[in-house]
């Protein structure tokens, strides 16, 4: 019957002259009789459990599309026991799978994501694609692309042939079956895409079920006009021809096509640079949209995949319109590029609800016309009235100059101005006033830490080793290399490194970094870097230069300095770095701001002076502080202006020693000067203010919290007034800082918590802590030892030498989850002997500081077990500090561990199999897995026998295992069962060695009888399993990655071992 179907489908095409359709239809058209309702589901749930208070289900349901059907699989979660919860369909993005986002889940929304990737590698579980539908496989291993042209190069006659039609019609279908779900109220149904999750949300706006969405980067504009280059801004403007196939997929299946139609309130996030179809074209959508359906988007500067910086837009829109929740959502603002008085081009936004406007933000490039390549710079925004202008100087009156705005709301809501472009020769009597910089910013470089080095140069540091660091400024005009330059700079390193320098993703230079105590300095010409033994030619074809490290090399040891297509000495840069900081340096006679003499204190926690609030430097991005206060929010100082006072200078700042969310203010005799808008130690902006105060008399500096007062640290750095040298200054810091020589023995909390020198140790288990229990967010300046000094010496303190313990090098700082059993944990700190260098060491519980060494070295030290209170706590943090370098700085945390109870786990029902006791309690012959005993082997890395996937001990929720199987997911291994093996044993459990996000399974010859669901390190109840095999034959263990990435999905099959009948061996 499909065979007749197909003949008479190509028999009627060629009747009416290439289309089904006799004229290009639109999307009403093609869907106007489609029913997402017709058809079983036939649904096949293959897990569902509860666990931690969430209802989960995974299952297979049927699509139907163009006669043929479809096994989609499904993901749904929602809190459980819930009712009329509101519903979120949540769409992944490409060759991704299904995602469910556990914020909403746990926000009281069911979330349903389904897989429309279809196969690709080992996935277990992915939707099923008819093989006259294998195009929806989205991996090219297994599927195929139909856009404008079918496989054999022929064009469509039909929407329906293309892959986007099968996706559309899958997204339909899933929300169909989330709508058939029991916990959820039918008239509160949203929807967010992901990528090209969000290209297919503009189809399911179309949807009358669902009440808004959320589409993340994807918004159309690929077909022809992406993929031919056809950018809105080219100069001339050329847009070449469209076959046939082209204009029927952009009549009916591109996302743009869809405005008219679209029912669904709807928002755009994504980044200026994403590769998507553009910025500026793609804002050209919503003029398509009918009058009254709400839209608005938001562009994060010079984003390309992320949008961390658009505070809280799609909750709040998805809040608003599907939940009905009264949330402010300001109208769109009015913006346009004119000339000033004197001809210079000029952006002025004018933005609606002006009392709710926290700070608005301006953007600018030059001439680049394509989107994601293109160079965004800051420029200043003066308030002018009611709008916010700044000037955009030029290169060249006749090339384009292109601006836009973000405006941050009260509310956490940003949305972007208009993208507004012109060439300024056109404006008027234009001029040209902007010039070429032959030296690079060194802001323009991507992770990274501003230092200064040696002889005063101020330098930049590399603090990511795997990605290393990048510039993509070289398509703005201003940054491009002369004919014929070279490129230049200085590099600082105390060991050798091997780099590679890289340039447009392809060429390549390899970079040797010498050992030296000063600065060096390299020319790199353009004929040495090469791409397939050809060379790049001329550095001005450059657009992007990476850096990045060797195997074995380590790029964060490296500063670098004065990046230029100019040469100049290391000494004539020497004497520009000290001309530029008296430049910089601010004159006259200051009167910094202190605890001591504040007028006003209203705060959560303390106030430190040169200390963040939890005792810890005052740092920024590397760089310390001596002058500053460290504050919790809520916290509100006052301070009087007095006669003779004429400037405020501070730099306001989240802390980065905490990553709470909270707002810092400036008031001036109670007029807001400053307003943050929400930020994040990882979410800010860092700039110095210079407040003008003459005149005034009253200052206040406001914190307040985010979402909780969990780590809401913030820090005022170098908060001082500028006075007349007729002010007496009593005195800045009343109490002189010094570093204390005597250990403190006993801190007392707000809690009640408290340190004491133990002198015995309280009865139970003790859990040791190791390297690779340690937190993600932990942090070291070398490696941290299990049991060695950070030499990989026996742990020494005054010549005692310690069998247990970590080995640190200053700074470093690392964090544990506190086990709910424990009430002490017990250590003994000190500077190892190895080494004779100065530190602090500090433990925190909480966030609160517990112990406090004071300044210590092996010189000077008396180490004593310490008993810290636990009881309650949450997370246990190892702080040791330098003392101003980081020469010899090496400590020691000796016989640390936790003393617990025995463990409860609460039963969960995630296994179909029965569970012992412990491995020494299940009696008889064994025989424990090795991987030689596998007959198939399939992994994502190696398999290790009796350790983790790391090579160390196994270890599961704080338990170690002797024997064992340590994996990385994807892996599958199968090991035959013999006549003679009665049962199998294991704890199948995420290794405590990372956090990643896995699922565990065991088949028994293909039949799956063990599934863990999703679980990590953090959040599971390892159980042993006992498994009836005898007379079966196969025995296969898998491990799964659970969301987008396997990025530390380390598993172990802990004491895992077949069980002998009769004592047979």
């Amino acid at each position: 019957m499909n065979y007749i179907r197909k003949i008479l489908l190509v028999i009627f095409t060629l009747f009416i002259g290439g289309s089904v359709w006799g004229q290009l239809p639109t999307p009403q058209d093609l869907w106007k009789d489609f029913d997402p309702d017709q058809g079983d589901f036939k649904e096949e749930i293959i897990y569902e459990g509860v666990r931690e208070g969430i209802y989960y289900k995974d299952a297979y349901i049927s699509a139907y599309v163009n006669g043929e059907e479809v096994r989609v699989y499904c993901k749904y979660a929602v809190k459980d026991g819930l009712k009329k919860a509101p519903a979120l369909l949540d769409v992944h993005g490409w060759m991704s799978q299904p995602h469910i986002d556990m914020n909403y889940v746990n926000d009281g929304w069911a979330v349903l994501a389904h897989d429309y990737c279809g196969k690709t590698g080992d996935r277990p579980h992915y939707t099923k694609y008819p093989e006259s539908l294998k195009y929806g496989n989205i991996d090219n291993k297994e599927g195929y692309r139909i856009k404008n042209k079918l496989p054999d190069g022929s064009l469509i006659t039909d929407p329906k042939q293309t892959d986007d039609y099968l996706w559309y019609v899958l997204q339909r279908r899933a929300l169909s079956y989330l709508y058939q779900q029991k916990e959820i109220d039918t008239d509160k149904i949203g929807a967010k895409g992901y990528s090209y999750g969000g290209t297919l949300m503009w189809n399911l706006g179309m949807d009358k079920r669902i009440k808004a969405f959320v589409a993340y980067f994807g918004i159309g504009y690929l077909q022809y006009w992406r993929n031919k280059q056809v950018w809105l801004y080219n100069n001339p403007y050329k847009e070449p021809s469209k076959d046939a196939g082209d204009e029927l997929y952009l009549s009916s299946i591109a996302p743009q096509a869809h405005a008219p139609y679209i029912q669904a309130p709807a928002l755009w996030l994504s980044g200026t640079n994403d590769h998507h179809g553009g910025h500026e074209r793609s804002e050209q959508i919503f003029k398509s949209f009918q009058k009254d359906i709400p839209w608005d988007f938001a562009l994060q500067a010079r984003g390309h995949h992320n949008t961390e910086k658009l505070g809280d837009d799609a909750k709040v829109w998805l809040e608003k319109y599907v939940m009905g929740t009264k949330h402010f959502w300001p109208k769109r603002p009015t913006s346009k590029i004119t000339l000033d008085d004197k001809g210079v081009p000029q952006y002025t936004i004018t933005p609606s609800d002006i009392e709710k406007v926290k700070n608005v933000k301006i953007y600018y490039a030059l001439k680049d016309p394509v989107s994601y390549t293109r160079s965004w710079r800051d420029t200043e925004a003066k308030k002018v009235g009611n709008s916010w202008v700044a000037s955009l100087p030029v290169l060249n009156i006749d090339d384009y100059v292109f601006a836009y705005s973000n405006i941050h709301y009260q509310g956490n809501i940003v949305i972007s101005g208009d993208f507004e472009a012109a060439i300024p020769s056109k404006l008027g009597n234009a001029i040209a006033t902007d010039e070429l910089s032959t030296t690079m910013e060194e802001e323009a470089w991507t992770k990274v830490a501003q230092v200064e080095g040696v002889g005063g140069i101020m330098a930049i540091r590399p603090y990511d080793n795997n990605q290393g660091t990048v510039n993509e400024n070289f398509t703005d005009p201003k940054y491009v290399a002369p004919k014929d330059a070279n490129l230049n700079f200085l590099f600082y390193c105390t060991q050798p490194q091997s780099l590679s320098l890289v340039v447009n993703d392809h060429y390549k230079y390899d970079l040797e970094i010498t050992a030296s105590n000063e600065w060096q300095q390299i020319e790199v010409l353009a004929s040495d870097v090469r791409y397939g033994g050809q060379p790049l030619g001329q550095w001005s074809k450059t657009k992007k230069i990476a850096i990045r490290p060797k195997e074995g090399s380590d790029l964060t040891k490296v500063l670098f300095s004065n990046f230029s297509w100019e040469k100049k000495t290391i000494e004539e840069i020497k004497a520009e770095a000290k001309k530029q900081a008296e430049a910089n340096q601010i004159k006259g006679k200051r009167l910094y701001l202190t605890s001591k003499n504040a007028a006003e204190k209203d705060t959560y926690w303390r106030i430190l002076d040169g200390k963040s609030v939890d005792g810890q430097d005052l740092m920024c991005k590397g760089k310390r502080y001596d002058e500053g206060l460290g504050v919790h929010a809520p916290s509100k100082l006052t301070y009087e202006i007095k006669e003779g006072y004429k400037h405020f200078y501070v730099t306001p700042l989240a802390s980065e020693s905490h990553h709470g969310k909270l707002t810092m203010k400036i008031y001036v005799d109670g007029n807001e000067v400053y307003n943050s808008g929400v930020i994040t130690s990882t979410n800010q902006e860092i700039e110095k203010f210079d407040i003008d105060v003459k005149g005034s008399k009253s200052l206040t500096l406001v914190v307040e919290e985010g979402e909780n007062k969990g780590g809401d640290h913030a820090n005022w750095i170098e908060p001082f007034f500028i006075v007349d040298e007729s002010v007496e200054i009593e005195s800045a810091v009343t109490e002189k800082k010094s570093e204390t020589k005597v250990a403190i023995s006993t801190v007392v909390t707000t809690s009640a918590a408290k340190t004491s020198i133990a002198t015995e140790v309280e009865k139970g288990t003790r859990v040791y802590l190791t390297q690779e229990t340690m937190k993600p967010e932990s942090t070291s300046y070398w490696k941290v030892n299990n049991n060695m000094s950070v030499r990989g010496e026996k742990l020494t303190m005054n010549g005692k030498v310690y069998e247990k313990g970590l080995g640190v090098h200053a700074p470093s700082k690392i964090s544990y989850a506190i086990p709910s059993k424990s009430k002490y944990f017990y250590v003994t700190p000190g500077a190892d002997d190895a080494h004779t260098g100065s530190v602090r060491m500090r433990i925190e519980v909480d966030g609160k500081e517990m112990y406090n060494s004071g300044l210590i070295s092996t010189r000077k030290q008396d180490p004593k077990m310490q008993a810290i209170e636990v009881a309650g706590g949450h997370t246990l943090t190892l702080i040791v500090e330098d003392d101003g370098d980081r020469g010899g700085d090496h400590a020691d945390w000796a016989d640390a561990f936790f003393v617990e109870g025995k463990k409860e786990y609460p039963k969960k029902k995630i296994a179909i199999v029965p569970e012992t006791d412990k491995t020494s309690n299940v009696k008889g012959d064994k025989v424990f897995l090795t991987k030689e005993m596998a007959t198939s082997t399939e992994s994502f890395w190696r398999v290790m026998n009796d350790l983790s996937i790391v090579g160390k001990k196994i270890s599961i929720n704080g338990e170690t295992y002797e024997k064992g199987l340590g994996v990385h997911s994807d892996s599958k291994i199968v090991f035959p069962i013999k006549d003679s093996y009665k049962s199998f044993v294991v704890t199948p459990g995420a290794n405590d060695s990372h956090h990643g996000l896995i699922r565990m399974r065991i088949l028994v010859d293909g039949n799956e009888v063990y599934n863990s669901g999703p679980l990590k390190s953090s959040d599971q109840s390892p159980k042993e399993l006992l498994l009836d095999v005898k007379g079966r034959k196969e025995l296969t263990l898998i491990v799964d990655k659970e969301d987008d990435n396997n990025g530390g999905d380390h598993a172990s099959w802990g004491n895992a071992f077949f069980l002998l009948t009769g004592g047979a061996k």
